[in-house]
């Protein structure tokens, strides 16, 4: 199991890129309407978004197409290799999907609920609300 050591902007990726300049990216569309550059880089800086990597590769991986950096996750830490294995494909869907998950984890490992002990809806969390 590979540790932790120095965790920092290098060891957490962005698996949809901060700033996107690959043509693969680019036709994702996080927000094709309304308020688009808000609900980007709400999408962008979501928790579901959000890697941690088992060693500094942050640089090297930044603007990959998602199936290069999953090949590249499989060879990393649980994280990125549950990245690799669960998702064919990345998007808003897939980032609100991990964002839940990685939500309930938090509720059943520390024992409390977002919706009964605070009235939190997991999206609420995750990204804004489209308007």
């Amino acid at each position: 199991m590979k540790s932790f050591q120095k965790v920092g902007s290098e060891t957490i990726e962005h698996i949809y890129p901060q700033n996107p300049t690959q043509e693969y990216w680019m036709e994702k569309k996080l927000a094709p309407h309304g308020n688009a550059k808000r609900l980007a880089n709400s999408y962008k800086n979501s928790l579901g978004n959000l890697l941690l990597l088992s060693q500094s590769k942050n640089a090297t991986l930044q603007n990959y197409a998602f199936p290069e950096k999953r090949k590249l996750y499989r060879e990393g830490s649980f994280s990125e290799n549950e990245v690799a294995e669960r998702y064919r494909t990345w998007g808003p869907n897939q980032i609100v999907k991990r964002g839940v998950s990685l939500l309930k984890f938090a509720e059943e490992r520390w024992e409390f609920s977002f919706k009964a002990d605070w009235g939190i809806n997991y999206r609420d969390c995750l990204v804004l609300k489209e308007s």
